[in-house]
């Protein structure tokens, strides 16, 4: 898959839709920067999950029609959780390209397996088991403007799938993955309607601070 990191644009030369999606990977680093990394948005993903986030990684990556994907491995397994944030953009304008992304048919959306012990053991590089006993745990498909949020566990694999020549166009996300401090405890539910409105009190005004902080940083 083609990774985009805000470099200076290509070449007057190069073909326009390349430029263009030079220019949109630039913007989306740009947003990865000033939101994903800034401390507004660990404190709303705070008051979202309730773990405090300790350190992260991500980047901005296209996923291109007939052409890319990744690999789940044993390399990227990790001894601690972690809490992936992906928000992803597809293009879902055409009749019937929403549900072909929504149903996986046309690939693009990201697995959730578990490790396989005996398959690590042999050093396999790759796990992709499609029959009745796999170890899936989650697919999220790919949607337009869409953030996901999922605790990884320790032992967890991720991939995305290959987006095959027949979906409606690229897969572009800003992926990150965060590193929650572990304390121990679970993070408290809201258990009565007083609770819930809190939280959602917390989630609004923490959203808006981050929103505020990327504003600022984009002007």
């Amino acid at each position: 898959y083609l990774s985009y990191r805000g470099q200076p644009q290509q070449p007057a030369e190069v073909a326009a839709a390349a430029a263009a999606a030079s220019r949109a990977g630039g913007l989306l680093a740009a947003a990865k920067a000033a939101l994903f990394e800034s401390g507004a948005f660990a404190r709303l993903l705070k008051a979202m999950t309730g773990v405090e986030i300790l350190k992260h990684a991500g980047e901005v990556r296209r996923f291109r029609a007939g052409l890319d994907y990744t690999v789940a491995h044993y390399g990227i397994i990790t001894s601690e959780p972690r809490l992936d944030c992906v928000l992803s953009f597809v293009n879902d304008v055409a009749p019937g390209a929403a549900d072909a992304w929504a149903v996986g048919e046309v690939g693009g959306f990201e697995a959730y397996l578990l490790a396989d012990e005996d398959e690590e053991a042999a050093g396999a590089a790759a796990v992709y088991r499609q029959d009745g006993n796999d170890a899936g745990v989650i697919n999220v498909p790919a949607a337009a403007n869409t953030l996901n949020l999922l605790m990884r566990d320790a032992g967890l694999m991720r991939f995305v799938k290959y987006v095959s020549a027949a979906a409606p166009g690229s897969r572009w996300d800003i992926a990150m993955e965060y590193v929650p401090e572990d304390d121990g405890v679970d993070p408290p539910m809201p258990e009565s309607p007083q609770q819930l409105a809190a939280a959602a009190s917390g989630v609004a005004a923490a959203a808006g601070d981050a929103a505020e902080e990327a504003n600022g940083a984009a002007g």
